[in-house]
């Protein structure tokens, strides 16, 4: 988060966690645990906050929907949905995908597990971050280059679950609340 803060020209990240991830199996924490630990993790961050909106809607998360409300909330600023890579390859499995386009400029974030063929759709949206035309309200897409982290969150919880270290891979604060909470624990 703080890559993506230091390589953007924007005001605020908020970090807003799923409630039902549509394309993903359910989360084994609940709302209220995983919302605290965000709140942990962004907590010594300037400029990053955490955001319960998806949290307090029923159902599936999804994304459009997000920046909808959003864009009612922040009628004149330009939104940037952050994504990694692997997520934006699969952006036509997301519900009414193409309408991100005219909501929000989107900055994809490289990670290790992502393919590196440009799809089709990609055509005449992307740019670099110095392109960034803070008169255009959306349909951009930048591409980041920030050091990819080689662990995901898929991996901390398979490595608590086996009760391994995970010191480095997640902040302080955070681990407390896991073990204090006994989430993930084999």
């Amino acid at each position: 988060m703080r890559a993506v803060r230091e390589a953007l020209p924007i005001e605020r990240l908020h970090v807003v966690p799923a409630r039902r991830a549509p394309l993903r199996e359910a989360p084994t924490a609940g709302p209220r645990d995983r919302l605290e630990m965000v709140r942990l993790a962004v907590a010594p961050l300037g400029g990053v906050v955490c955001d319960d909106r998806e949290l307090r809607r029923e159902g599936c998360s999804y994304t459009v929907e997000t920046l909808k409300a959003m864009k009612a909330e922040f009628p004149r600023r330009p939104l940037v949905l952050v994504l990694g890579a692997d997520a934006f390859h699969r952006l036509p499995r997301w519900r009414d995908w193409e309408a991100l386009f005219t909501l929000a400029h989107l900055v994809v974030v490289a990670r290790a597990c992502a393919g590196s063929t440009p799809p089709a759709w990609l055509e005449g949206r992307a740019r670099a971050v110095a392109e960034l035309d803070p008169a255009r309200a959306a349909g951009d897409v930048l591409f980041i280059d920030v050091e990819p982290l080689a662990v995901s969150a898929s991996a901390i919880r398979e490595r608590l679950k086996h009760g391994l270290e995970c010191a480095s891979l997640a902040p302080p604060a955070v681990l407390a609340y896991i073990g204090n909470r006994g989430l993930y624990a084999g």
